[in-house]
């Protein structure tokens, strides 16, 4: 997959044109996920990915929170006041998350990135 595709604040998370036109395009043209096999990259970033949101991977909702936090965040350490910013940013787009909910999952995502993991 290109990770090079440009991703915009949507309200159910991060969206990219680019991308929904590429996969709607090969949908109208006939193609169909392979079922190919993983290759080990792709089983290394879903193992990562997993390590990351645990038991929420079948979770839509919790997907959207990590997916929009992730966007909002940095790769850098953050200053208070920019997490302050990160948890009022999505507890006014997306009310839906508790403040409290938006607070632990900044927490996970700053300390998995710490960890390189």
């Amino acid at each position: 997959m290109d990770t090079t595709t440009g991703y915009y604040w949507h309200i159910r998370g991060p969206y990219s044109y680019e991308l929904t036109r590429v996969l709607l395009s090969e949908r109208e043209n006939g193609y169909a996920p392979s079922g190919d096999p993983l290759t080990e990259e792709d089983r290394r970033l879903a193992s990562r990915v997993r390590s990351l949101v645990h038991d929420k991977i079948d979770d839509p909702l919790e997907l959207e929170l990590y997916a929009s936090v992730w966007y909002l965040t940095p790769k850098r350490d953050l200053p208070e006041a920019d997490r302050k910013s990160i948890v009022e940013t999505m507890r006014c787009s997306k009310p839906h998350f508790s403040k409290e909910r938006v607070t632990a999952t900044l927490a996970d995502i700053e300390a998995f990135r710490r960890s390189g993991r």
